[in-house]
């Protein structure tokens, strides 16, 4: 059997490392609690503007966390997530209670950017058919 302590001290060390290092990201204000709010909102907002998609999550903010969930007309959430892994290296989570839709979490490293480019890959399964 292969000797793992030494490896497992190492990542034990790097866990400590992370957790000294989040609360540093976390006193700024792009990676507050607000910002991730604006994040939601301003993904609520686009996916508003795309045909087919059914808002499931609120859209008031205080009724509202960093989760979107949502759904797109003659999409499964499983089919859209395999679909946004594959083609976009996306990785989003079906909605547990009924598949038919998607769970967007909007941790505090995720960028706009990258908000833009989800709305972006939906926009082109919109003219899709599922697999």
């Amino acid at each position: 059997m292969k000797n793992t302590e030494g490896v497992y001290k190492q990542l034990v060390e790097w866990e400590d490392l992370a957790w000294d290092w989040i609360p540093t990201l976390q006193q700024t204000s792009r990676y507050s609690k607000v910002q991730k709010l604006n994040l939601a909102n301003q993904l609520k907002q686009q996916l508003g503007q795309l045909d087919g998609v059914s808002l499931l999550t609120p859209l008031q903010a205080e009724r509202s966390a960093a989760l979107v969930t949502f759904g797109l007309a003659g999409w499964t959430g499983e089919s859209l997530a395999r679909q946004l892994r594959r083609r976009w290296k996306m990785i989003v989570k079906p909605l547990p209670h009924t598949r038919q839709g998607l769970r967007i979490s909007l941790p505090f490293f995720l960028l706009e950017e990258e908000l833009d480019q989800l709305v972006t890959a939906l926009r082109t399964l919109q003219s899709e058919t599922p697999d």
